[in-house]
């Protein structure tokens, strides 16, 4: 047991984890420097697409939330209004997006 009613014990075990602990912290970044390969740029390419547009679409769902969130938090004849404006900035977004890939 590390804690027990002994403060002098404890702080004993403590300082002989903490070195062993920081040797080992060196020890396996060492060993993951070694580890490292060369990854063929195809696979990365496919990854680091597929990780934007898996961002992409968690930010549209985001958009959409915070969009319920706004229509519940005004008054209903506000609703239309507050949807239109998320609505026309996802929309203003989306052409800012195809202009720069086209």
């Amino acid at each position: 047991m590390l804690f027990n009613r002994h403060p002098k014990e404890t702080i004993m075990k403590l300082k002989t984890l903490i070195p062993a602990f920081g040797a080992y912290m060196i020890a396996s970044t060492v060993q993951a420097q070694e580890a490292a390969m060369a990854v063929p740029t195809d696979s990365v390419f496919i990854l680091n697409s597929l990780l934007f547009l898996i961002g992409g679409f968690l930010v549209f769902w985001m958009a959409a939330g915070f969009s319920m969130l706004d229509a519940g938090l005004v008054r209903s004849k506000n609703v239309t209004m507050q949807l239109t404006k998320k609505h026309g900035i996802i929309w203003i977004c989306l052409l800012c997006l195809l202009s720069c890939w086209l």
